[in-house]
């Protein structure tokens, strides 16, 4: 009986944690990887590691608000297109710090090929 009660125990941990990991948005999702590859490609610490996860997510919400608002009409395509580059170059500057880098061309080089890299693969 308590084998039983031990195999069922089990299970159930276990369907909980995988039930937990689903729950992570599309958004969360691309982070994670974003991380997850500039961690590898720069030897970053858990730390680190989650800042870069928190300000790539912080980067992914803001310009889709900026692109529901150029959807809705409140403001233009170019208006858009210049707060996307603000975001952009402020994400980027806190990425290079975070990461040590001091190359900001080849840097920005790496970062869009990891944001290929993801995009291909999703």
């Amino acid at each position: 009986m308590k084998k039983y009660l031990f195999i069922l125990a089990a299970l159930l941990i276990t369907l909980t944690s995988f039930a937990q990991d689903g729950k992570m948005n599309k958004k969360q999702k691309k982070a994670k990887h974003f991380s997850e590859a500039l961690a590898e490609k720069y030897d970053l610490d858990e730390a680190k590691t989650k800042e870069v996860y928190e300000l790539k997510l912080t980067q992914m919400n803001k310009s889709g608000q900026i692109a529901k608002k150029k959807k809705s009409g409140e403001i233009t395509v170019e208006e858009a297109k210049a707060q996307n580059k603000k975001i952009n170059k402020g994400t980027s500057s806190s990425l290079m710090s975070i990461c040590g880098a001091t190359d900001k061309k080849a840097f920005n080089a790496e970062l869009k090929a990891i944001n290929q890299e993801l995009k291909n693969a999703h």
